[in-house]
Parts: structure tokens; C-alpha cells; sequence
């Protein structure tokens, strides 16, 4: 069980990685928008990379909660 979970984890970071690298290569050949939105976007862009392990687990769990809620509400289990 370890060992998959640590090629799952190597694997999402691997790619997670490759897409971080290919957007910032994206915004950073933008030729449309000025230097300062180009900044604010950088800034924004790191803000989302630092916050996101911390904003999907959260997400996820807001997710599948709502969903087991609405099933018991459809199939009238009352608790």
C-alpha cells in the first residue's frame, strides 16, 4: 500500500509540475497584456500554486459532503 501511494504522489507531482512549467512559459510569452497585468498574474499564478494543497483537500471535502447529503435527501434517510 505504501509503495503505491508513493508513486501516486510522485507521479501527481511530476505532473503537476510539467503543467506549472508549461503555464508559466505560456504567460510568460503573452505579447497582449502589459507589464503590470503580467505581474499581477505572476503573483496570482504563485499564490494558487502555494495555496492549492491546501484549498483541493478542503474542496474534495465539500464535494463528496454535499453529494452524500443530497443521496440520503433523494432516498429519504433521515438521520
Amino acid at each position: 500500500m505504501g509503495i503505491i501511494f508513493d508513486v501516486a504522489i510522485i507521479s501527481y507531482l511530476l505532473i503537476a509540475l510539467s503543467l506549472w512549467i508549461k503555464y508559466l512559459s505560456l504567460l510568460l510569452k503573452e505579447q497582449n497584456i502589459s507589464p503590470e497585468d503580467k505581474t499581477i498574474c505572476i503573483i496570482t499564478f504563485a499564490l494558487a500554486s502555494i495555496f492549492w494543497p491546501i484549498v483541493m483537500p478542503i474542496s474534495y471535502a465539500e464535494l463528496f459532503g454535499s453529494q452524500n447529503s443530497i443521496k440520503k435527501t433523494l432516498v429519504g434517510v433521515n438521520e
